[in-house]
């Protein structure tokens, strides 16, 4: 596959090429991806995480509270310092609450009033 430059929003270019899923995405990109299985997605994701904190990309992870802790452990299991990353600020992990779903966050949540 052809690889081109391209600008990223904060006007940097890079020369390296961004793979996920064994594919070269192009200068234009939008990418969606539907798993049968946990490892299914993480095994074609970890690459594509990786490499992007390599570059100093930023990204932000909306997950299920519940599968936090597997999220990070993923991360560590292909070699990403999730404490650095997110003190870098590269990484911003986010509950499902947090990342604009309608589920109000637990400070938003009006105390239940019983009789």
């Amino acid at each position: 596959m052809e690889h081109t430059s391209h600008t990223t929003d904060d006007s940097r270019e890079t020369d390296q090429p961004i793979r996920i899923g064994g594919t070269i995405l192009g200068a234009h990109r939008h990418t969606c991806a539907f798993f049968n299985s946990h490892d299914d997605q993480y095994s074609v994701l970890l690459h594509f995480i990786k490499d992007s904190f390599k570059l100093g990309e930023r990204a932000v992870h909306i997950i299920n509270p519940k599968r936090r802790d597997e999220h990070v452990r993923q991360l560590r299991s292909a070699g990403i310092d999730v404490a650095a990353v997110q003190e870098n600020g590269q990484l911003d992990l986010l509950d499902w609450a947090e990342g604009g779903t309608s589920a109000p966050r637990r400070s938003e949540r009006r105390p239940s009033r019983r009789s």
